[in-house]
C-alpha cells in the first residue's frame, strides 16, 4: 500500500482530471494542466512504510547469542535488506512487501538457542579434575565427556543434545574410581588370602571366604563398576579385616568377656 497522505494527494488529482476530461467546455491547456498534475501526484506516491518499520524496530532488538549458531543468518540480511528499503525515498509498496516477507521468513527459520546453564557447570567442574589419578578406562570416559561438552556448548543445537551431553558426564563421573582404590582393594584381597581362618568363628570364616570371592570378582570388572560400588566394598572389606584382626590378636585376660570369633559359636 501507499501512504496515507500521497495517496489521498493522488485520488484528489485524479477525481480533477477525470472532472476536466468530462467537461467538454474544458479547454487544452486544462485539459493538459489536470494530466500534468495527476502525473506529478503519481510519481509523489510513497509506500506506506508503517508495518515495515515496526517489523525493523522490533526485530532488531533481537540479539544473535540467544539462537542456535547460523539461525539469524537470514535475519541479519532481511533487517540490511529491511533498513534499505526504508531509507529509499522512491521504495515502491512491492520493495515493501518483499522486505516484509523476507523478516517474516527470517523470523520463522530462527531456532532458540537451548539452555546450557547445567551443562556449563558440569564442565567448568570436571574440567578442573586431576584425571591422572584415576583408572584409565574411567578417565577415559570422562575426557570423552568433557570433550563432547566442548563441542556442544561451542554450537548447541537443541535441549535434546545438551541434555545428552549432560547425561554422559554425570555417568563418566560415576565410573571415576581412584587407583589408590583398587590399590587398596588389591592388597585387602591378598590380606584376605593370608588368613589362616581355621581357629577362626564359622561365621567370620565364611565371610572372609565370600569376600575373597566378591573382592575378586570387583577387580576383574572394576570397569563395569562405578565408584560408589568400589567404595562400599571397600567398606565392607575394612570392617572385616578389623574383625579378622580382632580375633587373631592376643587376648587380654584382664579384658576378655568370653566372647570371641574365634569359639565357633
Amino acid at each position: 500500500g501507499y501512504d496515507a497522505d500521497s495517496w489521498a494527494a493522488y485520488e484528489a488529482a485524479l477525481d480533477q482530471a477525470e472532472s476536466v476530461l468530462k467537461d467538454e467546455n474544458a479547454s487544452q491547456e486544462e485539459i493538459d494542466n489536470a494530466v500534468a498534475e495527476l502525473t506529478a501526484k503519481r510519481t509523489e506516491l510513497k509506500a506506506d512504510k508503517d508495518e515495515l518499520q515496526t517489523l525493523y524496530d522490533t526485530y532488531s532488538l533481537l540479539k544473535e547469542e540467544d539462537y542456535v549458531k547460523g539461525t539469524y543468518d537470514a535475519m541479519r540480511d532481511a533487517l540490511v535488506q529491511a533498513d534499505i528499503v526504508l531509507k529509499d525515498e522512491n521504495a515502491v509498496p512491492a520493495d515493501v512487501k518483499n522486505a516484509l516477507n523476507e523478516l517474516h521468513s527470517a523470523f520463522d527459520q530462527l531456532k532458540d538457542r537451548p539452555n546450557t546453564a547445567a551443562l556449563e557447570i558440569l564442565y567448568e567442574e570436571f574440567s578442573q579434575l586431576d584425571l591422572g589419578i584415576y583408572m584409565e578406562n574411567g578417565a577415559k570416559k570422562m575426557s570423552d565427556a568433557l570433550e563432547l561438552a566442548e563441542e556442544v556448548l561451542a554450537n548447541p543445537q537443541d535441549e535434546e543434545q545438551v541434555q545428552d551431553a549432560v547425561d554422559k558426564l554425570d555417568e563418566a563421573y560415576k565410573h571415576l574410581i581412584r587407583k589408590t582404590d583398587i590399590q587398596e582393594l588389591q592388597s585387602s584381597l591378598e590380606k584376605l588370602q593370608l588368613y589362616d581362618t581355621s581357629k577362626m568363628s564359622t561365621k567370620l570364616r565364611d565371610e572372609i571366604e565370600a569376600a575373597i570371592v566378591s573382592v575378586g570378582e570387583i577387580l576383574d570388572n572394576q570397569a563395569d563398576l562405578t565408584a560408589d560400588q568400589i567404595e562400599a566394598a571397600l567398606e565392607s572389606v575394612r570392617d572385616l579385616i578389623a574383625r579378622a584382626d580382632a580375633a587373631i590378636a592376643p587376648k587380654d585376660p584382664s579384658k576378655d568377656d568370653g566372647k570371641t570369633e574365634t569359639d565357633g559359636k
